[in-house]
């Protein structure tokens, strides 16, 4: 029998992997993170199993680390002017350069996050002999969008890609496995994880506030038009001006919208409703959290989305969540979940009103997220564990002692 390691190679997106890296070599998670990552799962698989493994991100900050048997770089996309051609070239140039990572380092399996490159581009690794994972964070395609021309014709690359090449996919939602079953995959190939946090991030969590006035609403994530940032504020506006009960909104994050909410609140006078954090560290969150009454989830129709992590960590902390129904997450926690319809300030406002005068939906909805919890923090649910089971389904290919034929799938996830 062979003596040689499984290897695997994962492109992980744009995330900092280096710095992941230098925490989980101190057997620490990264602190700028509250779920775990993908790539720390990653660096702990290939730990138990004793891998050969390479990993490379698209972020920007160029970096490198390496163990003996661990290879860790982020390696940034070209710049290329041109606006959407010139992203369009990028993509392309970065497909072509994990298609030559990949081929020189042969390993067992490639897995590759979306957004990476075009699907198509990575054909060429099936002629090697290489199984390629596709790991999906994103819905494929927004429903009942009118796509471009370019759009369509990288939909049917995607297409063929899906039906005759990829290996196993995994899927961040039940809506993202249904879409890849739909454009060509097999239900047997495709399997769903879940975000995973650690127990004792959430453990004894102190229920919300009993005093609710003010009610203190949450918003974490990026700060961006077609996240809903701004249907949230007007909600908050729209609250404090028809309504005797004190709102107010905590924002927890940055981006391209942030200046630009900050001019919005100032005036239309909330400055004293509106309080605007900007990023937040793990600390910082957690005490945002604690003193909130609820999460809101206020995504557009806009906006291309995968699970969206708040949604997950309002559930963990015993927090009925206000989403909108282009948040894929809903699908599994609507029990624990005020869905509304997106794009509506007034729809936002009516769910948060509904939360403070009927007491007994704002309970329901708590005890609901104290039994949906264990779908975040059992490993079993876990990108890792998941994984796992596709590395051991190809077990006959691979000779480390970790996949034996004694093995079955209840084993795998208990080392998970």
């Amino acid at each position: 029998m062979s003596k040689k390691p499984l290897k695997l190679f994962y492109a992980a997106g744009p995330g900092d992997v280096v710095r992941t890296f230098a925490f989980w070599k101190d057997s620490q998670s990264d602190p700028f993170e509250v779920a775990e990552t993908y790539s720390g799962q990653f660096f702990s698989l290939v730990r138990d199993l004793q891998a050969q493994a390479k990993v490379v991100s698209s972020n920007s900050r160029k970096d490198h680390d390496h163990t003996e048997n661990l290879s860790v770089s982020n390696q940034p996309k070209m710049k290329i002017s041109g606006g959407r051609l010139g992203y369009f070239l990028s993509h392309i140039a970065y497909g072509f350069f994990l298609l030559g990572q990949i081929i020189r380092f042969r390993p067992h399996a490639a897995i590759i996050s979306e957004g990476s490159t075009f699907w198509l581009i990575l054909v060429p690794l099936s002629w090697f002999g290489i199984k390629i994972v596709p790991s999906l964070h994103c819905v494929l395609y927004r429903e009942g969008e009118d796509r471009r021309l370019i759009k369509r014709i990288t939909s049917l690359g995607d297409r063929f890609f899906f039906r005759h090449v990829a290996h196993h996919a995994l899927c961040v939602s039940l809506r993202i496995k249904n879409q890849f079953i739909r454009m060509g995959g097999k239900a047997s190939h495709a399997s769903v994880f879940f975000p995973s946090y650690k127990t004792k991030m959430f453990k004894d969590f102190p229920a919300p506030p009993t005093n609710k006035d003010p009610f203190r609403l949450m918003y974490a994530g990026r700060v961006e038009s077609d996240k809903g940032i701004f249907q949230l504020l007007a909600a908050v506006e729209l609250l404090t001006r028809n309504y005797t009960q004190s709102v107010t909104l905590d924002v927890c994050g940055s981006g391209s919208a942030f200046a630009a909410l900050k001019r919005a609140s100032e005036r239309h006078n909330l400055t004293d409703r509106v309080f605007l954090h900007g990023h937040c560290d793990r600390t910082k969150m957690t005490t945002l959290m604690e003193n909130s009454h609820t999460l809101v989830v206020p995504t557009t129709s806009k906006f291309v989305e995968g699970f969206n992590k708040a949604v997950a960590e309002g559930i963990l902390a015993g927090r009925p969540v206000i989403a909108t129904n282009t948040c894929p997450a809903v699908d599994v926690v609507e029990d624990a979940v005020l869905v509304i319809q997106p794009d509506s300030a007034q729809s936002i406002a009516r769910a948060v009103k509904s939360l403070i005068t009927v007491p007994h939906l704002y309970e329901a909805k708590r005890n609901a997220s104290d039994r949906l919890a264990p779908l975040f923090t059992r490993p079993r649910y876990s990108w890792k564990s998941h994984l796992l089971i596709v590395l051991f389904n190809l077990n006959k290919s691979f000779t480390h002692p970790f996949f034996t034929k004694t093995q079955n799938q209840t084993s795998i996830l208990s080392k998970a």
